[in-house]
């Protein structure tokens, strides 16, 4: 009699839901006695070890080989189905908890940029704190138009800081700033670049193109500075 399974790995207890049903459709597999592994393999085009990971709960199998594993125990289609909705889930949380290991307990702290180098790092800590994201991801949220995969590469590496205001806005919406901490950005940003020109081709068609962005920063603007800053657009 060999050695019995240790419990599903429950670091996300979605995942673990799904190998727990595996598991119990493995049980009700053969006769008399659940189908080893082996057994399984040989019906499947996936290897023991393979399939005993998938059950195992420490790791999200591909649905292929979750559709294979239950047609090899010959479970019923409403098994099927349910395995296809936790093994959605299960791929939510996966994502989810791969995000919040990557993000970092650092605080980004904009009201003590001083310089550049300064800026670079709040804006890095900033990224950290959003779990890292990919630049592709960034991109998506932030718009093409503003923040290209390239620009983001190079503000998250510390070689460049974003390009004018409107990158530099993009890139804190693509890290999930709040609107109630933008005003210290907006304060970072002015105390190291100086007052935007916004007579620049640049600067107007962002104007143009922006929208909650454009009132958040001019109503800061005004106050802070007593003028607006579109008034070239």
């Amino acid at each position: 009699m060999g050695r019995p399974e240790a419990p599903a790995d429950r670091t996300v207890p979605e995942r673990a839901e799904l190998a727990e049903l595996l598991r119990a459709a493995r049980a009700r597999s053969g006769s008399g006695k659940p189908l080893t592994y082996e057994a399984l393999a040989r019906r499947t085009a996936w290897s023991s070890a393979a399939l005993k990971r998938a059950a195992s709960g420490k790791t999200l199998p591909a649905w292929e080989l979750v559709a294979a594993f239950l047609a090899a125990c010959q479970s019923s289609s409403v098994l099927q189905k349910e395995a296809l909705h936790l093994h959605g889930r299960a791929q939510h949380a996966v994502a989810l908890h791969a995000k919040e290991a990557r993000v970092t307990t650092v605080v980004p702290r904009p009201r003590f940029v001083s310089d550049e180098a300064d800026l670079s790092r709040a804006l890095r800590d900033a990224y950290g704190h959003a779990g890292r994201p990919p630049v592709r991801t960034m991109s998506q949220r932030a718009g093409r138009w503003v923040l290209p995969h390239s620009s983001a590469h190079r503000i998250i590496t510390a070689r460049a800081l974003p390009v004018n205001v409107g990158q530099y806005i993009g890139f804190l919406e693509a890290c999930e700033v709040t609107s109630k901490d933008l005003p210290d950005w907006f304060t970072a940003w002015h105390k190291v670049m100086g007052p935007p020109c916004t007579d620049t081709p640049d600067d107007v068609w962002w104007w143009r193109a922006s929208t909650w962005r454009e009132e958040l920063y001019e109503g800061w603007f005004y106050e802070t500075f007593g003028h607006s800053a579109t008034v070239a657009a």
